[in-house]
């Protein structure tokens, strides 16, 4: 929510591409399209699961964001750009990359206020894709703190501290 007005992001495929759409809302009854977030065929001609992570967290228009998105069986990509609020508009500052190596798709995340951090799970699937005669296909993963590097260009996910709990 910024300014009383709730976003939604939609993965799909637009004009051939896939992309992330944003509707706005102010009551939850009634949604407005409010701008293609961003769209690219270079890994799939479409997206679903989109996640939006402000890294930022301040009370500027302009905000520095993860957008991420499910683009394929088993890849999920993900970029660091710039978000405005009024216009509702990301700017790239880089090329999507995969947010991680293997079969890992689906993911979604969480904001922990209390600790300040993203925390993001994921589907991980066997490359096999014999689960029907198994009785079983893949893993929920372990949860991630999702970030920033030192340049606020390339994202990080690292395991949550406590995971050493166990």
């Amino acid at each position: 929510e910024k300014n009383g007005t709730w976003h939604v992001a939609l993965g799909t495929q637009y004009n051939g591409q896939g992309a992330t759409l944003v509707y706005g809302s102010t009551d939850f009854k009634r949604w407005t399209f409010k701008n293609v977030l961003y769209s690219s065929n270079k890994w799939s001609d479409s997206w679903e699961c989109p996640d939006l992570l402000f890294i930022s967290h301040n009370d500027n228009d302009e905000e520095t964001a993860i957008l991420k998105a499910s683009a394929a069986p088993g890849l999920d990509i993900w970029m660091v750009g710039s978000y405005r609020h009024s216009t509702v508009q990301f700017t790239p500052l880089g090329d999507a990359v995969p947010s991680s190596f293997g079969q890992f798709y689906a993911s979604k995340s969480f904001f922990d206020s209390d600790k300040n951090r993203h925390i993001q799970w994921g589907w991980v699937s066997e490359e096999d894709q014999a689960g029907p005669s198994r009785g079983w296909q893949g893993v929920q993963s372990l949860p991630v703190v999702v970030g920033v590097d030192s340049t606020f260009i390339v994202p990080t996910a690292v395991p949550i501290p406590e995971l050493s709990l166990l």
